[in-house]
């Protein structure tokens, strides 16, 4: 068993954006596939595993830290669409504000 931690969304990404027919990850590193691999493809995949870093993408942090605030995606939605559409920026300003005080 490894004692390596890895984020199963980022390796997932990872190796598929190799070309590699992944059909799950844990956070364990164990990896299925949705057929045996080619010498080639293991190969291609163990690199993958050996510089995967777990740590999680700037936009998931960005996500979390919008539901931490309570931040919903309809809001941001709304609020991007009177900004754009009509000219309102009262609901964006009231959401930055409100993340600016969940980081404090």
């Amino acid at each position: 068993m490894s004692d390596n931690i890895y984020n199963p969304k980022v390796l997932t990404d990872q190796l598929q954006k190799a070309g590699l027919p992944v059909a799950g990850v844990s956070s364990t590193g164990r990896v299925d596939y949705s057929r045996a691999l080619s010498k080639s493809e293991m190969i291609k995949a163990e690199e993958i595993l050996k510089s995967h870093d777990p740590r999680p993408s700037d936009f998931e942090i960005r996500v979390e830290q919008m539901q931490k605030a309570g931040i919903t995606f309809e809001m941001l939605v709304f609020a991007l669409w009177d900004q754009i559409i009509k000219g309102d920026d009262s609901a964006a300003t009231a959401l930055k504000e409100k993340m600016e005080v969940s980081i404090i």
